[in-house]
């Protein structure tokens, strides 16, 4: 039962066959109510069933993480602790949706690139100050190009960028075919991320107190 709640646990038994889907589901149902101030709660009885229950306050708490406590002008103020602009370039849709509702929720501006297509333009119109960048994509451009192309503008020279990536990437579009993986140690990922100029390369999947961690790290 305890794994009912995790992110990206699943069934792994007969049933499983005829469900598709992330494992997400009860877990970013849990985050938001507790945001909220409520929780969410299984009682279970094998061969008749489940019951989940969902608990909400009758007035919004302004509850925060304790990590992002800091990020309040006023302790006292109901409205979401930032204001700040985050782009995410990154094509997982089932991850993405997690990590843009739960910005979202905090008070962030949040945008979403599917891949490196315009990438730039969208940098200079969006103007964010945080940006969150997958290390593949299918056009010929790898998260490490793009920040290249990010660093050679010196206006978004020190704006800081995490990679975030699965742990068995193609380096560089130009070393390899585009379909073509390769196993690599993450910490050389890491090295060359840096390298390159992101400010931290963090895997997948990321839950969502480790995104915390890094908002404060990145933006404080």
């Amino acid at each position: 039962m305890h794994l009912l709640f995790q992110p990206f646990q699943q069934l792994d038994n007969q049933l499983k066959l005829d469900v598709k889907g992330t494992g997400l589901g009860l877990a970013l149902t849990r985050n938001l109510a507790r945001l909220h101030g409520g929780d969410v709660t299984v009682t279970s009885t094998l061969g008749e069933g489940s019951q989940f229950t969902i608990f909400l306050p009758e007035r919004p708490t302004g509850y925060v993480p304790s990590s992002l406590q800091k990020l309040r002008v006023n302790p006292t103020n109901q409205e979401p602790p930032h204001n700040g602009r985050i782009l995410i370039v990154d094509g997982d849709k089932d991850g993405v949706m997690v990590w843009q509702d739960y910005l979202q929720y905090l008070g962030f501006q949040v945008k979403h690139l599917w891949d490196n297509q315009d990438f730039l333009q969208v940098v200079n119109a969006f103007v964010p100050d945080l940006i969150l960048l997958e290390m593949t994509f299918v056009r010929g451009f790898s998260g490490l190009d793009l920040i290249a192309e990010l660093r050679q503008q010196p206006q978004w020279r020190t704006i800081p960028v995490a990679i975030i990536t699965a742990t068995t990437v193609p380096i560089s579009a130009s070393e390899e075919e585009e379909t073509e993986f390769t196993d690599t140690p993450f910490e050389e990922i890491q090295s060359r991320c840096v390298a390159a100029g992101a400010n931290e390369c963090l895997s997948k999947p990321l839950p969502l107190e480790e995104l915390d961690a890094l908002l404060v790290r990145l933006l404080l």
